[in-house]
């Protein structure tokens, strides 16, 4: 696909606040990440001035226009929630983090340009990170990048606490408009059909001898899409803005010159909603990160919470009235049942060998998905590893 030049120029006649777009060279490049993604094309765009040195690097989502995918997937809700997002949510958590005088700074979220939500016509327009990148899919977060994202977690989901705590009534405005387009996913049978087939793999990979986890599991081979959307009902009091999607590729760093990951960017709001921090926690965990990991599940915890009840103090808030460790850890044996199986379904996905004929036919696999998950080559090794130490730990812990 190639970004029609009048699209362009209204993007940019609005962004550059200018009619005289002579004056500069626009370089487009279509970005096509290897993970399989319906609801928009990608795209880089380079403006160069032509009368002086001034550059700006740009990143352009637009939504896919088909009729047939639309009537499928849910496209035109995703894109006005992550639009939500940047123009109201994200806009009022910058300006109420700067009613600090920088006492409490959390700039992990892309610049955002433009948005926007017409039908049909669905965009957003943000800074092209060009210092960081995402992981591969199978290229599992290292030790420093996870208690990286967990640490930023911690000061991001502060500024939900801190905002609603000192404006309450703003806070509830504000996020009523707020999609929970989770819900979707029950009624779109190609979903439902690959997380039901994903859970009856991670069954079909237990020991006989391990009666435990074949007991608290076996519901999940036959309910596992109603279960997902249970465990993300959030029904307690200590809600935040959540990032939404723990996807691999969500999650972009960028590092020193010894490979060590310095900074990180969240990206993708289109998940985005009210909820526990541990649906942000344990989708990062159990669906980005090797099952080594687990180990050092108590540190990130502490990791978390030290720099959520550090970030609250800077906003002059009390963590433990907002949400205390016992909050955080009662909530993870509760909830964190979201994380595990989305990771059950983000780990049999990520490690399908070839899924680049997906794209070709949606309508295909959206009426044959088991059939067709069934024919895919999936690397049984890596998966039947990740998913039996993720359901031990979930079994050993009582999170199921």
């Amino acid at each position: 696909m190639v970004l029609e030049k009048s699209y362009i120029d209204n993007i940019f006649k609005k962004i550059l606040k200018t009619t005289h777009l002579e004056h500069y060279d626009f370089i487009t490049e279509e970005h096509k990440p290897k993970e399989t993604k319906y609801e928009g094309e990608k795209y880089f765009v380079t403006v160069k001035s032509s009368v002086n040195s001034d550059k700006l690097c740009l990143f352009i989502k637009r939504a896919l226009v088909d009729s047939e995918i639309r009537k499928l997937l849910p496209i035109r809700e995703f894109f006005i929630n992550e639009n939500y997002f940047y123009e109201h949510v994200w806009a009022s958590l910058e300006h109420f983090q700067e009613s600090y005088g920088g006492k409490f700074v959390f700039h992990k979220i892309p610049k955002c340009y433009l948005t926007n939500s017409k039908q049909n016509s669905e965009t957003i327009v943000l800074e092209k990170l060009t210092h960081f990148r995402a992981n591969d899919l199978t290229e599992l977060f290292t030790r420093e990048q996870l208690l990286l994202v967990f640490q930023e977690y911690g000061r991001f989901h502060a500024l939900s606490f801190a905002y609603k705590e000192k404006h309450p009534q703003e806070y509830q405005r504000l996020v009523s408009q707020i999609r929970d387009n989770y819900k979707h996913y029950k009624d779109i049978k190609m979903y439902v059909e690959a997380m039901n087939y994903s859970h009856k793999i991670c069954v079909s990979y237990l020991d006989d001898k391990i009666a435990s986890d074949i007991k608290h599991y076996s519901q999940y081979a036959t309910n596992a899409m109603e279960i997902y959307i249970e465990s993300s009902q959030y029904k307690g009091n200590k809600s935040v803005v959540t990032h939404g999607d723990g996807w691999i590729s969500n999650y972009m760093f960028h590092y020193d010159t010894t490979g060590k990951p310095l900074d990180l960017r969240f990206v993708d709001f289109q998940l985005s909603r009210i909820g526990t921090p541990v649906y942000d926690l344990s989708s990062s965990l159990y669906a980005c990160s090797s099952p080594d990991l687990f180990s050092d599940f108590n540190r990130l915890l502490e990791v978390y919470y030290s720099s959520l009840s550090q970030s609250l103090r800077g906003m002059d808030c009390d963590p433990d009235k907002i949400y205390s460790f016992e909050d955080l850890t009662r909530d993870w044996k509760t909830y964190s049942k979201f994380g595990f199986s989305y990771a059950v379904f983000a780990i049999t996905k990520s490690l399908v060998e070839d899924e680049s004929d997906i794209d070709d036919s949606l309508n295909t696999w959206n009426n044959n998905m088991t059939k067709n998950m069934e024919e895919q080559t999936v690397d049984v090794v890596n998966v039947k590893s990740r998913l039996t130490l993720l359901l031990r730990h979930m079994v050993i812990n009582g999170f199921l």
